[in-house]
């Protein structure tokens, strides 16, 4: 099960997409980007080029423990469609922004820089998949930017929804879902 949290979502629409008034269609959109990005093959891994369907890889990796089946998404950017002809993100740039909101267990607009690896803040991953697509992928270092858990990472030289670099992570972690009775 991939959780998505509704305040991520609408705050996501609000504060990066600037949707005004964001309703169910546009909280959808924003929902199905993250999980094309996670679900459609890729062409490259760490060691070797060739597809990958990641659902079968979602399942060996990181469903570690059948009793908990929580997963939850990351991806950056997350911009408007009159804002993509206007991004200018590095690979640099993009895989350290996810790598922090995995670590603050944010969305993009709400990263909390001051949160640090082994902090008590810091949100602990059992394992995670980092895909990253678009122009000029490579997958050299991104390793060592996830801090906690095993990272499994894949890319693929297409762009995602007309946007030249995305990244996401999809995780495995005991911080997904807090529940307030």
């Amino acid at each position: 099960m991939i959780v998505f949290q509704n305040d991520d979502v609408l705050n996501i629409c609000e504060k990066l997409l600037d949707i005004k008034k964001p309703d169910f269609h546009s909280m959808n959109k924003v929902i199905s980007h993250m999980l094309k990005s996670v679900l459609l093959p890729t062409t490259i891994t760490q060691h070797y080029t060739t597809t990958n369907y990641l659902l079968q890889e979602i399942k060996r990796n990181l469903l570690l423990d059948p009793t908990y089946k929580l997963l939850n998404i990351k991806s950056v950017p997350q911009v408007s469609q009159k804002s993509k002809s206007f991004t200018c993100d590095t690979w640099d740039g993009i895989t350290k922004r996810l790598s922090q909101m995995v670590l603050s267990n944010s969305n993009e607009s709400l990263v909390d820089w001051n949160i640090k690896p082994g902090s008590d803040r810091a949100n602990r991953s059992f394992a995670q998949q980092v895909i990253l697509r678009g122009k000029g992928v490579s997958l050299g270092g991104i390793e060592s930017l996830f801090y906690s858990g095993k990272t499994y990472t894949y890319a693929d030289g297409h762009y995602l929804d007309g946007i030249e670099k995305t990244a996401t992570c999809i995780q495995y972690c005991g911080d997904v879902v807090t529940l307030g009775f």
